[in-house]
């Protein structure tokens, strides 16, 4: 999820306006809204992202879903 996120993460909070590359923030605000979209679907159905019990993948996704 981090390399669909790292484009608009980065481009809102680290680059001043004037140099933002408004098309590439918009485009990976859309796929980081689709795969969180594919995340939300699986935690409907199971307790964490890779099955009932705790992994480290879950640290890594919550981490990206804070942001």
């Amino acid at each position: 999820m981090w390399p669909a996120l790292r484009i608009p993460f980065l481009g809102l909070t680290r680059t001043p306006e004037q140099e933002r590359n408004d098309e590439a923030i918009q485009k990976g605000y859309q796929e980081t809204n689709r795969l969180l979209g594919m995340l939300d679907q699986t935690l409907s159905k199971q307790n964490f992202c890779a099955g009932d019990q705790f992994q480290i993948g879950d640290i890594v996704l919550a981490l990206c879903a804070s942001r």
